[in-house]
């Protein structure tokens, strides 16, 4: 009964000691898995610093002399790195640091180029497979891609030393209390120690593996104990019964250490367990609480807000998004933004993707496309944006469709303001002209026959005559100018042409300002009568003249009317004394509003630029087709 009770709790204690240690076993396996992760990755990282730098270095100095310099502090301030490699784009050349003879291309060329063509397609690091370099050394090799922009600047190709990594990672006290190798697929790595021993029961058993994964590799690493730690196990089963029996109330008394021990650990891990519950559900109810406090703004928002990826998808979108497209919450998810607008615009997804790709704020206007198949006019704004390790691009929406709307009224009731002023100023033209024009001119017949008629007085009072005759023929003249003003006939009779230079003549007579006039290549069909433009142009030539007389106190006027592939070009400069640009809304009355106005009635624009003691000039441009 003694001997079967020692030999039982012999067992039971050999089994434990045997789990303890293969529970070290696999902590330690994981700590080393996670610490050679790391430090590879940093290696990996440098070399990622390196190709950025390389490609995008300020002063564009991609010589060999630059690629030693930088290859230079690389192998010499981290070890593993065995050589540094830089193939051009067409794979014709290549630069080795350090330079020796003796180092091999990697790989067989198939191989290599099938490695870059998959580092070009993905722009990722890509990880070679093992091979053994003619030094006996197990390597492995990186490949980056050089870009700048778009513009390829080849493959920068960084061979690692394996052993010499490895032995940098891992700590002396690894080493001494465990052994382990390293393999990808069927290929060793790396092997300290770790021989198979036939029947070697407890080696076979206490033992621990975790697959790293290094870029596009998987690297499986293998730990055991060494063997003096398995020597403490198996000296268990190699006493003697009798022995055993002698020490078995020792044994009993260790039993119950080692259960109590046992409690204690179980304890202590279940209250770490539990604490790291408590922890991780903190954590993700603080989340959560983000989570909402991030939603319930992005879907209270009036405006739109569509999240894209890179590529141009819709992955999230606010509720105010979806209403202003008639679509369901979430159901704009998934959809290509270049899908909801309109097919006369999906053009400037192309010009919007790459101002948000130069870094710029983009602010543009797009038609889109409703659910139902109506348009809507759209103001977006966009930006890129960090979210983790990937860019994302945030669009902000506003229907603009009523504001358009409103517009288009504003400018349809200003279009008929200005064809109604000119009607009337056309009818009331007509009517001082037949009217007041015939009432003075039967007055000065009138005075004339009572001059005539008149004998007996005497010769001095006949001056009486004469000075009324003249003053009604001043009133004549300046009735006839104010018609004039008002709707000068050539504008209806000659069209343009004739208007202008009639218009330039009578400024030039009135103001004594030399004033000289370039019309060319003038349409035929720039009649006043039914053609807002033609008219637009004459109102605006007009309205600059009157501002050069009353404001610009020139002695000089240069006027131009051009046309050429489709668009007409009014420009006038005159030398007189200008004035201050950022101070041109106080002057009132000056009519460059009503210029500007008249120029939005035709679609065209209206700029004009002037200066202290500069002079100013005004151009005017517009389309007609012929």
């Amino acid at each position: 009964m003694f001997f079967t009770l020692t030999v039982i709790v012999w067992r039971e204690l050999e089994e434990h000691q045997k789990s303890l240690l293969l529970q070290h076993t696999e902590d330690v396996c994981y700590q080393a898995a996670r610490r050679l992760n790391i430090f590879i990755d940093s290696r990996l990282n440098v070399a990622s610093i390196f190709a950025r730098r390389w490609s995008n270095h300020e002063v564009s100095d991609f010589s060999e002399t630059r690629f030693q310099e930088f290859a230079n502090v690389l192998l010499e301030s981290l070890p593993g790195y065995f050589s540094i490699k830089l193939i051009s784009p067409n794979l014709n050349e290549i630069w080795i640091m350090p330079y020796d003879k003796k180092i091999q291309k990697n790989l067989d060329n198939s191989k290599l180029k099938q490695i870059l063509f998959e580092t070009f397609r993905t722009g990722q690091i890509i990880i070679s497979p093992p091979y053994i370099e003619n030094y006996d050394n197990t390597m492995f090799f990186a490949t980056l891609k050089l870009s700048r922009d778009r513009d390829l600047l080849g493959y920068l190709i960084v061979d690692f030393m394996v052993n010499t990594l490895i032995d940098n990672c891992f700590q002396e006290r690894i080493r001494n209390e465990f052994d382990f190798k390293i393999q990808d697929d069927d290929f060793i790595l790396y092997d300290y120690n770790y021989t198979i021993i036939p029947n070697d029961r407890l080696k076979s058993s206490i033992n621990a593996s975790r697959i790293i994964q290094i870029g596009n590799r998987e690297w499986n690493l293998t730990m055991r104990p060494v063997k003096k730690k398995l020597g403490l196990i198996s000296q268990y089963s190699n006493l003697s019964v009798f022995i055993l029996g002698l020490i078995l109330s020792v044994a009993i008394s260790s039993l119950f250490y080692l259960l109590l021990q046992r409690m204690y650990l179980y304890q202590t891990a279940r209250d770490k367990a539990f604490e790291e519950i408590k922890k991780r559900e903190k954590t993700q109810e603080v989340m959560r609480a983000t989570e909402n406090r991030y939603r319930s703004v992005f879907d209270s928002a009036t405006e739109g807000f569509l999240i894209l990826s890179e590529d141009g998808f819709i992955i999230n979108s606010n509720l105010s998004a979806c209403s202003m497209h008639g679509y369901h919450p979430d159901e704009l998810n998934g959809v290509h933004f270049k899908e909801i607008i309109s097919q006369n615009h999906k053009y400037l997804f192309e010009t919007l993707m790459d101002k948000l790709l130069k870094g710029q704020k983009v602010n543009m206007e797009f038609v889109n496309i409703k659910k139902g198949g109506n348009s809507i006019d759209v103001e977006l704004r966009g930006s890129f944006f960090q979210f983790g390790n990937e860019q994302r691009i945030l669009l902000t929406l506003t229907d603009v469709t009523m504001r358009k709307h409103i517009e288009k009224q504003r400018l349809l009731l200003s279009h008929k303001i200005m064809l109604a002023q000119e009607e009337e100023r056309s009818r009331i033209s007509r009517e001082l002209h037949d009217e007041l024009g015939q009432l003075l001119t039967a007055l000065h017949i009138e005075i004339d026959w009572l001059k005539k008629r008149v004998n007996k007085l005497p010769e001095d009072s006949l001056s009486i005559f004469d000075n009324s005759i003249e003053l009604v023929e001043k009133a004549a003249g300046e009735l006839r100018r104010i018609c004039k003003g008002l709707r000068p006939p050539l504008l209806d009779d000659l069209g343009l042409e004739a208007a202008i230079r009639q218009l330039v003549s009578e400024f030039e007579e009135h103001t004594c300002i030399k004033t000289s006039l370039d019309i060319k290549e003038l349409p035929d069909n720039l009649l006043i009568e039914n053609d807002v433009i033609a008219l637009s142009i004459y109102r605006i030539l007009q309205e600059s003249l009157t501002n050069i007389r009353k404001h610009a106190n020139s002695n000089k006027v240069n006027i131009s009317l051009t046309y050429h592939d489709g668009e007409i070009v009014l420009a006038t400069h005159d030398n007189g004394k200008g004035f201050d640009m950022s101070k041109l809304t106080d002057f009132k009355g000056s009519g460059i509003t009503g210029m500007h106005e008249r120029a939005n009635l035709v679609n065209g624009t209206l700029n004009v630029w002037s200066a202290i003691s500069r002079g100013t000039r005004v151009i005017f441009k517009v389309l007609k087709k012929t």
